[in-house]
């Protein structure tokens, strides 16, 4: 029932949203886009079913340290006979309850138990591992479907401008004022200018189709918009690589699998050790279904392991390189995202701070593109000159547009590489972080 009213919202939401852009009136923001791709992505839901299966794993390691019970029933006919004697025949039924309790496995039970606590923590985090991917790849999608919408306003702005400039020489030339060269010219660029915007629009389409894959969705909608500021926040501050290194979800999935390993271990030594079990089973039987016979029993099993062929041994050998093999994978991993990081962090602090100096060069140009046209009307300042201001006018909006474009790009990887996600996590059923992974001694993960 909650599958099917969950699809029928999905439903309702994705027509809606359809509705809305085919119409016009309406675009996707960001926070549609997320939510859209959350309940359509495949990558999200085979996290999800992931999560769910190592709960199941952890519960059926729970229940060993439960009492089993079992019941069972019987019905028997059997005929017997000899020469010259007839055969005769003999009806049995009984009825048997069972129970069992392991009192000590050696320590195995506990082993299993945290070892699957462990997979189901390590499954969390591949879940935020996950989204925090599929973010990236729907923030990417998102951000180029924008940068195409602009990048069309903003060449639409441009071909009106040289459209106008033509205008302009061309008044010039039939005044007698400017050659044919300068009008050839205006007229190439301007023809230009309407190339620049039939690609961005072709541009736009292609980033249409690309965010609608991104989400999921089989259908892309002809008039697909998304809106939001094409803008950075500013430089993000940086508290040291180790440190956020420690609180991404890879390296607390690196920390869950080394507990795995350790409880592997234990469970291997497990085997060295003896089981104890009570046990205790009542029944009743007889010729008829009144069974009339009852019986009962009670006792403790104790078993030890003295000889099997060296198959413990080499379970617990092989424990042990699981184990130092997941302690080696913590050391690099931490090195390795604390690299990440940086680059991150580096890539991302330059495109913030490279769209500031466009934005300044861009000022300039504005004030400097008025200042030359007033003087090309006048007279006053060749058309060579007045081209190359006016180029240079239109190369800064261009790179201005860009700049913002690479800064959002970089801010959502930087995102990404703090294992950082757009959905809702509580959607998945968390787990207490281990008090033994907080309190682990800072050798096993620092560099030398």
């Amino acid at each position: 029932m909650g599958d099917a009213s969950r699809m029928i919202r999905s439903i309702v939401f994705f027509i809606m949203s359809v509705a809305t852009c085919a119409a016009g009136r309406d675009s996707l923001d960001w926070e549609a886009c997320v939510r859209l791709a959350e309940q359509h992505h495949p990558r999200l839901v085979a996290a999800q079913a992931s999560v769910r299966a190592a709960q199941a794993g952890t519960d059926i390691a729970e229940s060993s340290t439960l009492p089993q019970l079992s019941v069972s029933g019987s019905g028997r006919y059997s005929e017997s006979g000899g020469a010259g004697v007839p055969a005769t025949g003999r009806e049995s039924y009984g009825a048997d309850f069972g129970v069992s309790q392991n009192l000590y496995s050696g320590g195995e039970n506990r082993a299993r138990i945290d070892s699957a606590r462990a997979g189901l923590e390590a499954a969390i985090r591949s879940y935020e591992i996950t989204a925090a991917e599929v973010t990236l790849d729907l923030r990417r999608a998102f951000i180029e479907l924008l940068y195409a919408q602009q990048q069309v306003a903003l060449n639409r702005g441009i071909l009106d401008r040289l459209i106008g400039n033509e205008k302009l020489v061309e008044l010039r030339y039939e005044g007698g004022r400017e050659h044919k060269g300068s009008l050839a010219l205006s007229r190439a660029t301007t023809y230009e200018g309407r190339t620049d915007l039939a690609q961005a629009e072709r541009q736009r389409s292609i980033a249409r189709e690309n965010l609608a894959r991104t989400i999921g969705l089989d259908h892309v909608p002809p008039a697909l918009a998304v809106t939001g500021a094409f803008e950075v926040d500013g430089t993000p501050v940086w508290s040291g690589g180790r440190e956020l290194a420690r609180a991404t979800p890879e390296f607390s999935r690196r920390l869950a699998l080394l507990d795995q390993s350790e409880a592997d271990l234990r469970s291997a030594e497990s085997g060295l050790r003896p089981d104890l079990d009570l046990t205790g089973s009542a029944g009743r039987a007889g010729e008829d279904l009144y069974l009339d016979e009852y019986s009962w029993s009670a006792g403790v099993r104790l078993s030890f392991p003295f000889w099997s062929g060296g198959r413990e041994r080499h379970r617990i050998r092989q424990a042990e390189a699981g184990l130092l093999q997941a302690e080696a994978e913590v050391r690099n991993t931490l090195d390795a995202l604390t690299r990440t990081l940086a680059d991150a962090y580096r890539s991302y602090a330059d495109a913030a701070e490279n769209v500031e100096v466009r934005t300044r060069f861009l000022e300039a140009s504005e004030l400097r593109a008025s200042i030359a046209r007033r003087q090309y009307e006048s007279g006053l300042l060749s058309f060579e000159n007045w081209d190359i201001i006016e180029s240079n006018l239109i190369q800064n909006r261009k790179q201005l547009l860009q700049s913002q474009r690479t800064a959002l790009i970089a801010a959502a990887q930087w995102t990404r590489v703090r294992g950082l996600n757009a959905f809702d996590r509580a959607a998945v059923r968390r787990k207490e972080s281990y008090d033994r992974r907080e309190a682990r001694p800072a050798q096993r993960t620092e560099g030398p």
